[in-house]
């Protein structure tokens, strides 16, 4: 039901009678849409939207049946079902098929559905100018992944010790930290989007970010650190190991460096394997230790400061050593910190502290510092 009275072709003046003669002889039909007798109601508007609509859809670089598909393919993404209708009729009187207008829908569905797919997997995180930064030039570029990997970034006040990012901010870096595929707050679908993946796509989600604010013009790629505690301690080993061509600086606090030894040693053996990974590692050895940081030590040439606390139940102190190890016995920059009586995490304000400081440090002598290259 229309909203406005319709101005009928035997009850219109003579402005609104020419712009309807007009619009029939140049669509080659013998009647008008309600959109344009709804228009009529306002004739100086019914002409502006005609000749707009003539102009545009005149022959030019596109054939006018290419125009006249290209309108009924928005319209019926648009949910206009009049447009639709319309425009259909048109193009058919410009030559298409029944055959063509089949083919057509069929690409109007299919985009749609992948436009469906890459909007929900559109990647969102919490970017932290750098203070007193130029309004020229490249800021070095700190990565803080959050934990779970069910965990959330969100936009407010960040610094904690073991993710300090307005204190780096401060310090002139810019801070991203991303919500990658598999993090909260998006729904269940995309909390279960890293299943059977983890380590994969979803830290491809983090190489994208810093792609993106490069692309930007915001950060220097090639002066890039990474710091995350938990599920991000994982991400950052395996940033400094697999992905060691990415990264100046590592620094991992209680995190992953190996699947297999980890699930022997966790308290979440079963929440791991059922609930974040959809997968025991006996399943699939193969993948379990493609996705261990530990795998990738012949690719790691990344100095990484490793932090853990002795007292860690969920992530036990023997995946840092692990990684520790490793990296000492491949001659690649790293110092491990263990604080006693520390459980998943630091409470002790001196270790907070301490930790706090090593992050900046580090930063400054690594990322903003000369590149240090190993054999």
């Amino acid at each position: 039901m229309s909203l406005v009275k319709l101005v009928e072709y035997q009850g219109a003046p003579a402005e609104v009678r020419a712009v309807y003669e007009d619009i029939m002889k140049t669509r080659g039909v013998d009647w008008v849409g309600n959109f344009w007798k709804g228009l009529a109601n306002d004739p100086a508007q019914l002409r502006r939207t005609w000749e707009q609509v003539k102009q545009v859809m005149a022959p030019g670089a596109l054939d006018p049946l290419v125009k006249e598909m290209l309108y009924i393919a928005v319209s019926a993404t648009n949910g206009c079902e009049y447009c639709t209708y319309s425009h259909t009729a048109s193009a058919r009187n410009k030559g298409m098929s029944d055959a063509m207008f089949m083919e057509l829908m069929a690409v109007v569905g299919l985009a749609n559905q992948t436009n469906r797919v890459v909007n929900g997997l559109r990647i969102e995180g919490v970017y932290i100018h750098p203070l007193d930064a130029p309004a020229a030039g490249r800021a070095p570029l700190a990565i803080l992944p959050h934990g779970g990997p069910e965990g959330i970034s969100y936009d407010n006040w960040n610094t904690n010790p073991l993710y300090p990012a307005q204190v780096l901010a401060v310090n002139g870096y810019a801070v991203l930290m991303p919500n990658y595929r598999g993090s909260g707050g998006r729904g269940v679908e995309f909390s279960k989007a890293d299943h059977r993946d983890l380590g994969g796509e979803e830290f491809e989600d983090v190489l994208l970010g810093i792609d993106d604010l490069a692309a930007r013009g915001w950060v220097d790629r090639d002066r890039v650190g990474i710091s995350g505690t938990s599920y991000g301690g994982y991400f950052s080993a395996l940033a400094g190991t697999r992905y060691s061509d990415r990264f100046r600086l590592a620094i991992p606090f209680a995190g992953i460096t190996n699947w297999v030894s980890f699930t022997g040693t966790t308290d979440i053996p079963v929440e791991m394997s059922e609930v974040h990974w959809d997968l025991w590692w006996w399943d699939n050895p193969g993948l379990a230790m493609d996705r261990s940081p530990v795998a990738h030590l012949n690719h790691a040439r990344t100095p990484m400061l490793i932090g853990h606390g002795m007292a860690d139940e969920r992530v036990h102190p023997e995946q840092s050593i692990q990684l520790y190890q490793g990296l000492k016995l491949k001659g690649v920059p790293v110092e491990l910190v263990l604080y006693p009586r520390e459980p998943h995490g630091l409470r002790e304000r001196a270790h907070q502290l301490d930790y706090m400081k090593r992050i900046v440090e580090w930063f400054d002598r690594y990322v903003k510092g000369p590149k240090v290259t190993t054999d």
